[in-house]
């Protein structure tokens, strides 16, 4: 209707007018409201609903994203990681028969919805101490805070797989499959991928009917490929299903090598653009994969640092780690090395801090289709030198504040191609070189609060590095002094999100950011107190270099009774909570996004593992020197001289010693940072032959 049949009715006008307006918002409204953003918006309410004790309604909140999301597109996040491993972890605490009830009622289709409900997503890999179970009232079990897998491949969920292992304990399973079997010949969409994942759990199943049908959809997922990569056309977009089909069939050892193939497939739709997440994560899957299929050990040969003298590290902040990043992978042959995966800035380190007259060289990988980009790491900073650039950039242990310099001495080729760098130190000075073109250098005075060697790969990057050698006359120091001079060298800020200034290099460096939570003045390292809400409510400052066994940090800090001067050692995600009364250890948690149901602020007691006396024994308004040791498996915590904790170390990740705080809470003061460790006067002979050298597998 025109607006002239309103002349002489101007109520009815405005009644238009005001509905037009209201049509416009509510489509506009629904214009934005992608799959992505439903599926978004669908796991935190599945998270809110988890901490609530609802699995029903946060199944309900799912359900959305399952109707919508069909496929993931790498560069993404579809916002289901914290809730899928959430998910799986509450329906891991229900028995099989209360599983399959409410998957099948969930994922079957209805008379409103002619679909089956499938959802594949990666989740959170690093899980709490089960003596957390506690601070969310549970009882402690080996279930508490389990990460979700499919067979070998650790990290992924699928409710599909949960639902026929479910219905396969409880005697179902072939009644399942006879109702998938009557779906899929009506063509509802997804029944024949739970149908092939209900074969694959099925220990009856017909072998050569099952192989079948995994080489139908194995070659479909390659002729995608393929026909990708003719058209020029690339679109790196994943169906999680395939996912999840592929990790299905390494459980079958019949079927391994078609899970292998399949997933070769899914790591080469991603090549075309960046897929830092989903890449690693494909990577590290089809490395277990060709694993189980060829390998005469199990999957852990992968999962297992095999380097005698290198240490694994990797820069996950908490936000990655909460989307299911995976650790930094690191596989070595014949005398190589490959970085195949990691969470983003993964550095491997040397595992004796070197100094004196040495030098360490290597070939590194440049360029390539499948992302190379080898550099080095010493004294705190990272080095990368691309021939696609022409140019070398150094950036702290953060990957936050870089210098960039010209470096026209760095080949680079259609396929990856290697390029000699080396670390050469002095007594005077620490220099970096390309190709042996001298590129950087650095006081020997910048270098000594972290005088680590390492080789770095950034996110799903996989240079190798070969002909590795040390000559020289390298000494290993009896201790490291971690917080002398004013640059906070080899100390990351960033798994919170916060900042500490840029390091001094002169006027080429980037600038501070203005409101920095940590810094480094004259051997005295400072946090201020700064109101902040929700996760970055947590501060912590972390050591890029793990704490190992035998090795011990210690430092002094500032307390004042009122609490208001304080800070906290940690190790990994697990902060030693120094109270008057006692110590309690805290989990670091990511907050709305966290999958535990642990709330931020938790503080367990564990009075088995107390120590010493009480009070403990602070120096109010003075210095107070603190232990952190590691040893045969536990670490342990020194108060002025005295035990005060001890408890065995049963959780993953990366073990970095750090300083941790709450942000709104306390201000740090900290001095004298040092670490010792069981290190050999001098190199071992074995490492400098071949500094390679690798142990045996240790038997799960």
């Amino acid at each position: 209707m025109r607006s002239k049949d309103f002349v002489d009715q101007s109520w009815r006008y405005i009644l238009a007018a005001l509905l037009a307006c209201y049509c416009s918002v509510s489509n506009s409204q629904e214009a934005t409201e992608t799959p992505l953003s439903i599926s978004q918006t669908s796991g935190a309410a599945a998270l809110e609903s988890l901490r609530n004790d609802d699995v029903e309604k946060a199944l309900e909140s799912l359900g959305a994203a399952a109707d919508v999301i069909r496929n993931l597109h790498p560069t993404e996040d579809e916002g289901l990681a914290a809730a899928a491993g959430g998910l799986f972890r509450t329906l891991s605490q229900l028995d099989e028969g209360e599983q399959f009830d409410l998957l099948y009622e969930w994922s079957m289709p209805t008379d409103d919805r002619k679909i089956v409900r499938l959802l594949t997503s990666v989740v959170p890999q690093i899980a709490p101490p089960k003596a957390f179970a506690r601070a969310i009232g549970e009882r402690p079990r080996d279930e508490t805070f389990a990460v979700s897998s499919v067979g070998d491949i650790h990290g992924l969920f699928c409710s599909g797989w949960m639902l026929v292992k479910a219905a396969d304990e409880i005697g179902r399973l072939r009644r399942l499959s006879t109702e998938l079997e009557e779906l899929a010949a009506d063509k509802v969409p997804n029944a024949d991928t739970l149908l092939l994942l209900a074969q694959l759990a099925d220990r009856r199943s017909d072998e050569a009917k099952l192989k079948a049908a995994l080489e139908q959809r194995a070659k479909r997922l390659s002729d995608s490929v393929v026909g990708e990569a003719v058209a020029g056309e690339a679109t790196a977009i994943i169906d999680p299903s395939d996912i999840a089909v592929a990790a299905a069939a390494t459980t079958v050892e019949s079927q391994r090598s078609l899970g292998e193939s399949m997933f070769k497939s899914l790591v080469e739709q991603t090549l075309s653009r960046s897929a830092v997440r989903l890449r690693s994560f494909l990577r590290l899957a089809h490395a277990t994969s060709v694993q189980l299929a060829r390998g005469e050990s199990g999957a852990e040969a992968i999962r297992q640092n095999r380097l005698k003298y290198w240490v694994p590290a990797s820069g996950a902040s908490s936000v990655l780690r909460s989307r299911g990043s995976v650790d930094s992978t690191w596989l070595v042959h014949e005398d190589h090395i490959l970085h195949l995966a990691g969470g983003r800035n993964d550095v491997l380190f040397f595992r004796y801090p070197l100094a004196g007259e040495f030098e360490f060289k290597c070939e590194g990988q440049e360029g390539g289709r499948i992302g190379t980009d080898a550099g080095l790491v010493y004294g705190g900073l990272q080095f990368q030198a691309l021939g696609s650039t022409n140019q070398l950039t150094v950036w702290d242990a953060d990957i936050v504040h870089s210098v960039v310099k010209p470096c026209p001495f760095v080949r680079h080729e259609a396929r990856p191609t290697f390029n000699r760098m080396s670390i050469r130190s002095t007594a005077e000075k620490a220099m970096l070189t390309a190709n042996m073109h001298p590129m950087w250098f650095d006081p020997s005075a910048n270098v000594s609060n972290s005088p680590w060697v390492g080789l770095r790969s950034f996110e799903e990057r996989r240079p190798i590095f070969r002909n590795l050698a040390i000559t020289g006359k390298p000494v290993i120091p009896r201790e490291v002094r971690m917080s002398e001079g004013n640059d906070l060298r080899g100390w990351q800020s960033h798994f919170f999100g916060e900042t500490q200034p840029a390091f001094a290099v002169g006027s080429t460096a980037s600038p501070a950011t203005p409101q920095v939570a940590w810094s480094l003045a004259d051997g005295v390292i400072t946090a201020p107190k700064r109101a902040a809400d929700g996760p970055k409510s947590q501060s912590i400052l972390r050591y890029q270099r793990p704490l190992l066994d035998g090795e011990s940090i210690s430092y002094e800090f500032e307390y004042s009774k009122d609490g208001d001067v304080l800070v906290h050692p940690a190790l990994g995600q697990l902060a030693f909570l120094i109270e008057s009364g006692g110590v309690k250890v805290r989990w670091l948690t990511v907050g709305a996004n966290e999958w535990t149901g642990l709330p931020i602020d938790n503080a367990l007691l564990e009075p088995l593992s107390r120590r010493g006396p009480r009070p403990l024994p602070l120096n109010e308004g003075d210095w107070n020197k603190v232990t952190l040791a590691r040893a045969a498996g536990k670490a342990t915590l020194t108060l002025n001289g005295e035990v005060v904790y001890q408890r065995t170390i049963d959780f993953g990740g990366d073990h970095n010693f750090g300083f941790y705080r709450g942000q709104g809470e306390t201000t740090a003061k900290i001095r004298n940072v040092v670490m010792t460790g069981d290190w050999p006067e001098t190199l071992p002979a074995d490492v400098l032959e071949n500094p390679t050298v690798t142990v045996d597998l240790v038997a799960n």
